[in-house]
């Protein structure tokens, strides 16, 4: 018996994608775009953890400029859906983003790991050229084994899905889950630490140096617990998938990895607000770049109005009046 099943999206769910992901694209760009230029304008922000920043923010631009633009095309033109080389696309673009997410992701925990149980090793461990070195084999990485999609038939995608699944989502969060949970119980001897008044041996820079760094760690906390959270739906997807034998139900559920991917991707606008939010650094630079117009440097200068005071005096008033 032959099962009569479409294998197009309804009108008013392509509608409704084509939005979703066309809105959530935008703002991911414009949003990213702002976090890296702040990063770039401000030098007291170019530090070793923020080479990793960097990183993730690069990572949910390429979202925006190209995985909501492809989901656009492939729910808002139901005749692309048929085209092999965009669904090879589309497993490279998630494979790639994926990989650099959960990565950077994880040696943002790595660095807040040992600036918070190895602070006076940190400046030995965590130096510039380890993490711009880092930084690169993430990418390079991320570029090798997302195009492994490119050189399988169509018909063992799924299978590079389930294996991607793994490298990039259940071996980071294993890393992750290890350095948080570390990061927690040193946070709460600290936090003992300081109820009970016991002095530590550098003095009170210490105890604000600490706050900073379990803030950090929460606030990539919550971007991890955010990103897995999104990821979720599609990881069920992928294994459910496997399961599943019948021509309909596989149909049914290449539609509803749709959804998922838009859902999954919208991490990747909201990362900017939490770095706006929580971070007070990144706040501070966002305030001061967004705020500077264009005759900001005509203005006169405080120390400059009093020499200019005494050139008008000797110009322009007479010298029986001085």
């Amino acid at each position: 018996m032959v099962e009569n099943c479409s294998q197009t999206l309804t009108t008013e769910s392509s509608v409704v994608l084509a939005s979703f992901n066309g809105f959530s694209g935008i703002s991911t760009t414009v949003g990213n775009s702002i976090i890296l230029l702040t990063l770039y304008k401000t030098p007291t922000l170019q530090t070793v953890s923020n080479y990793f920043v960097g990183s993730l923010a690069c990572a949910d631009l390429f979202v925006g400029l190209f995985a909501n633009s492809l989901y656009v095309a492939l729910s808002g033109f139901v005749s692309l859906q048929e085209i092999q080389e965009l669904k090879n696309a589309e497993t490279f673009i998630w494979l790639f983003t994926t990989t650099i997410t959960t990565f950077s992701l994880c040696f943002v925990a790595i660095d807040r790991y040992v600036a918070i149980i190895r602070p006076l090793l940190y400046p030995q461990i965590m130096t510039r050229n380890r993490s711009f070195l880092a930084t690169i084999c993430i990418w390079i990485f991320a570029v090798l084994f997302a195009a492994i999609s490119f050189c399988l038939p169509y018909n063992d995608l799924p299978k590079l899905w389930i294996i991607g699944s793994f490298v990039t989502f259940f071996l980071p969060l294993g890393v992750l889950v290890f350095c948080y949970c570390r990061i927690y119980l040193a946070a709460k001897e600290q936090n003992s630490r300081w109820k009970t008044r016991q002095p530590t041996f550098d003095g009170s820079t210490r105890s604000v140096d600490e706050l900073k760094n379990t803030k950090a760690a929460l606030t990539f906390a919550i971007i991890t617990g955010l990103f897995a959270a999104l990821f979720l739906p599609t990881l069920a997807v992928n294994f459910v998938g496997i399961a599943l034998q019948r021509h309909c139900h596989r149909i049914w559920l290449n539609i509803a990895w749709f959804w998922a991917a838009a859902l999954s991707y919208t991490s990747s606008t909201i990362n900017p607000w939490i770095y706006a939010i929580r971070m007070a650094n990144f706040k501070k630079a966002l305030r001061q770049l967004l705020s500077k117009t264009p005759n900001s440097k005509s203005k006169i200068k405080p120390n400059n109005v009093l020499p200019r005071l005494r050139a008008f005096r000797r110009v322009c008033i007479p010298r029986e009046f001085k």
